[in-house]
């Protein structure tokens, strides 16, 4: 591996190009070949503590450290306020031609004098480091230690999470891009409500088949009078699964009631040990793999006032075999998730499985969350309990701008997990690894300061070390960016 990717490991292929040429209309010419040895590496972009396809504004209010390496294809912007100290206990690298200790010029705040940074790494920051990239949205590669590639398009990359075009072959190297065409099982629901479910596979004649639906459903909406008394009801029968429900809850920042499609875990893991079960076995037999993926859209009208997305309810236990839930819409965390007992609260991930939340934003919900909250539930009434995510996290953010002569921060590294409870003297444990690709297409209003729509929690961050440990570690269809090594010319 090449110096700027020290401490990372990847599945590396070794290649030859060869190249024959002959001149014409000469009469002794002797054919010229020339080779050149390479190595392609596929490199997990979740062995980065915090990756940025873009811009990475760090910017702390208190003393954070970062205990993995970091990669950004653009500017780093490392600005911790006064009194507190940003350190990187890993490798930093940056396209860009230095670090700038500083706020983003479309951020609104002040910028720290003399900010305290700190790298253990000696050889960091290493600037003007090649971009990487993963192969969508460009048509240019990297050979060794010569910058060719471009970030990526962040429009471009952002179509690994949306449904494949009409035409493309899913077991083609494009279709394969598609996270959705990787999927163990695909979810989803009519505007009306029905879900529906099926299992992937690809060495099946039908790709797709069927999953019965195993729940129904029925709600009722009282009718009134005139009057205002009820003189009867409306029935609605929807089918769902035990695992697949409708959800509905309200979030502060957006300004919007959520219309989820909410995966619960612990149901699913019911389910993979009885009828899942010929499921998972059929599975395991073509392909070798058990179901450890879950593809959910939300067909969910999407208006001013609502907005279709995802939630991951009940996983403090997840499958053995680990587990990757991806989706286009904004995803959120109900309560722990993949973690338990002594794993709560602790940097400890030694008995967590692979996993990692896939989706235009992720915002977490603590274990005291209640969907009973309104419009009208005020900051103070909703108050958090600590909460424990273990997963790699590859979303979108709304990026620091300026709309007419007003600026706005995106909140930086510091909220990615986006939050809407009162954390006041609770705690935040995250173990995973920060992965941003592109801008948030659906919940896109700006960050806001504390106070307003949520109060900072004791933030108890972590990159999942054993990412970088053991291939066995690595969640299921996390993205790989491709690296090419140069080894040497031949020429005869």
């Amino acid at each position: 591996m090449g110096w700027q990717y020290k401490g990372l490991n990847g599945w590396v292929y070794n290649c030859t190009a060869s190249s024959t040429a002959t001149a014409q209309n000469q009469p002794y010419s002797v054919p010229a070949t020339v080779s050149e040895k390479f190595q392609l590496v596929n490199i997990p972009l979740c062995q980065f503590a915090i990756f940025y396809n873009m811009d990475l504004e760090i910017c702390p209010g208190g003393n954070m450290t970062v205990n993995g390496p970091t990669y950004a294809n653009g500017q780093i912007y490392a600005d911790p306020a006064s009194g507190a100290t940003l350190t990187f206990a890993g490798t930093v690298n940056t396209t860009a031609p230095s670090v700038i200790y500083a706020r983003s010029p479309n951020d609104p705040q002040s910028s720290t004098p003399n900010p305290s940074v700190d790298y253990t790494d000696p050889q960091s920051p290493v600037t003007n480091s090649p971009a990487l990239v993963l192969p969508v949205g460009t048509n240019s590669y990297q050979f060794g230690s010569t910058n060719v590639v471009a970030a990526n398009n962040a429009n471009s990359v952002r179509a690994i999470l949306d449904l494949p075009p009409d035409g493309v072959d899913p077991n083609s190297q494009m279709g394969q891009e598609y996270l959705y065409n990787q999927a163990s099982i695909i979810v989803s629901n009519s505007a009306s409500g029905d879900i529906t479910a099926y299992l992937q596979n690809p060495n099946n004649i039908s790709r797709l088949t069927p999953i019965p639906n195993n729940l129904t459903n029925v709600t009722s909406t009282p009718l009134y009078n005139k009057r205002g008394s009820i003189t009867g009801y409306t029935y609605m029968t929807n089918l769902a699964y035990t695992f697949a429900t409708n959800a509905s809850f309200y979030d502060y920042r957006e300004g919007k009631t959520v219309q989820a499609v909410q995966l619960n875990i612990g149901a699913l893991n019911t389910w993979l040990s009885g009828a899942g079960s010929t499921y998972n076995a059929q599975l395991y037999n073509d392909t070798g793999q058990y179901i450890d993926s879950v593809y959910v859209y939300n067909n969910a009208p999407s208006d001013s006032s609502d907005l279709p997305s995802v939630r991951v309810a009940n996983g403090s236990v997840l499958p053995s075999q680990g587990l990757t839930v991806v989706t286009p819409d904004p995803l959120y965390v109900l309560g722990n998730y993949n973690a338990t007992g002594s794993a709560l609260g602790s940097t400890n991930t030694a008995n967590t499985a692979p996993a990692a939340l896939i989706g235009d934003a992720l915002t977490i919900l603590s274990t005291s969350w209640s969907d009973s909250y309104n419009s009208s539930t005020s900051l103070s009434s909703r108050n958090a309990g600590s909460t424990t995510v273990n997963a790699a996290t590859l979303e979108g953010i709304v990026e620091s701008t300026k709309v007419g002569n007003k600026k706005y921060y995106s909140g930086g590294v510091e909220n990615f997990l986006r939050l809407l409870e009162n954390w006041s003297g609770d705690t935040l444990t995250y173990n995973g690894s920060i992965v941003v690709m592109f801008d948030s297409q659906y919940a896109t209003n700006f960050w806001q300061s504390p106070g307003i729509y949520y109060n900072v929690p004791t933030r108890n961050w972590g990159f999942d070390v054993r990412f970088s440990q053991s291939q066995n570690n690595l969640p299921p269809l996390f993205p790989s960016a491709p690296v090419m090594m140069r080894q040497g010319w031949t020429a005869n």
